[in-house]
């Protein structure tokens, strides 16, 4: 009886670490059917892509709607949507197939990810379940924005650095490279999360690099100075000028800690300094009990500071939508905090409800926002 239990416990493990990437088929095509149903949403930041797009493709300069230099955003995202402009095919069906590619191939990378770094087949299934209901990455998809493009190369770019550190391969050190000096292209921000990895790549394994592997790690660096030095030429401006405010630092903190704690529990059930003591416990126990993660831990604290400066001191919108990029990389600080919970009985089975109550919270809120979407 005992070996039926046993086998029967292998095979589950066995499905779980192979085929966990079957619980994103609904989403994709949810996504599939969102798109091909209500068509693409624009804000005013689509307007000024497809305006880059456009002046792209007839003058190869890029311009805003306004008549001014895109300086504000890199020129990444509109030269790739130029791309479909030129397509015989519209733009709206080749963009959306293209959407949709992105999506899929984004939670592949994030399924081989969690299995390179999580061990526990039930923490693996809830994390492929997480990912697979997340509102974040999925409404994203939903608009002619620059994030599904940006989470495509960094998720690209994150796999191919398992991947060098696995081989040693300079090709795959190449693709890593590549994946993130594209990804900087089309947001700047995306320098800070490479260095992240980089940095806590190094601080977890230790490992030392060759001399030409160094210079090539320094690519993206030289491709930011390349695109800001361009930026000041064409307007005085490195990254573009933003109104400076003074906003309430502590009210900015707790409004960018209450978009994170949106992720695990609804926010506004609880009270706002809530949401700030839950992010103050969350660098304490990553970075001094879970220092062979550092990655995860110095990837989504440096990103979200540098946001909380910015929204502290300029009038950029804090909203879920620019706190996106670092949701996967949120999901596996909190994974492998809860994989390093010792195996006692209490905390095994709180840590067994804490995932079953995010799964729950995390489908029902996408469902919420399809039904809001579809209606």
């Amino acid at each position: 009886m005992q070996v039926l239990i046993f086998e029967s416990k292998l095979m589950v493990n066995i499905f779980l670490r192979k085929y966990s990437y079957l619980l994103f088929f609904p989403s994709i095509a949810l996504l599939t059917y969102l798109l091909f149903k209500r068509g693409l949403s624009l804000t005013f930041d689509s307007y000024n892509f497809l305006c880059g797009a456009d002046t792209f493709k007839r003058f190869l300069t890029l311009y805003m709607c306004d008549g001014s230099a895109m300086i504000l955003s890199p020129p990444g995202y509109s030269i790739f949507l130029s791309s479909f402009i030129l397509s015989p095919i519209s733009l709206h069906y080749t963009y959306i197939f293209t959407t949709v590619f992105m999506y899929g191939f984004t939670l592949y990378c994030w399924h081989l990810i969690f299995k390179e770094e999580i061990t526990d087949n039930y923490i693996f299934a809830f994390a492929c379940l997480q990912i697979a209901t997340g509102l974040p990455l999925f409404y994203i998809h939903l608009f002619i924005w620059s994030e599904g493009l940006f989470v495509f190369f960094i998720s690209t770019g994150l796999l191919s650095f398992y991947k060098f550190k696995a081989q040693n391969s300079v090709y795959w050190l190449i693709l890593f490279v590549t994946s993130f000096a594209l990804s900087i292209t089309v947001k700047y921000i995306g320098l800070i999360i490479f260095v992240s990895i980089a940095l806590g790549g190094l601080l977890s394994n230790k490992k030392t690099f060759k001399g030409y592997q160094y210079f090539i790690l320094g690519i993206p660096l030289f491709l930011f100075l390349g695109l800001i030095l361009i930026n000041y030429l064409l307007a005085d401006s490195f990254t573009g000028i933003r109104p400076f405010l003074n906003r309430d630092g502590f009210e900015v903190l707790q409004s960018c800690s209450g978009v994170i704690f949106n992720w695990v529990a609804p926010a506004n059930f609880f009270p706002p300094i809530f949401s700030t003591l839950f992010i103050l416990v969350l660098s304490f126990l990553s970075f001094y009990f879970d220092r062979s993660h550092f990655k995860w831990a110095i990837t989504f604290f440096a990103f979200f500071l540098f946001l909380f400066i910015s929204a502290w001191r300029t009038d950029i919108e804090y909203d879920e939508r620019l706190f996106v990029p670092v949701f996967p990389f949120f999901m596996m600080l909190v994974f492998n905090l809860l994989q390093d919970i010792p195996r006692l009985k209490p905390l095994f089975y709180f840590r067994n409800a804490f995932f079953i109550l995010w799964t729950t919270y995390a489908f029902l809120r996408l469902g919420k926002n399809v039904i809001q979407w579809t209606y």
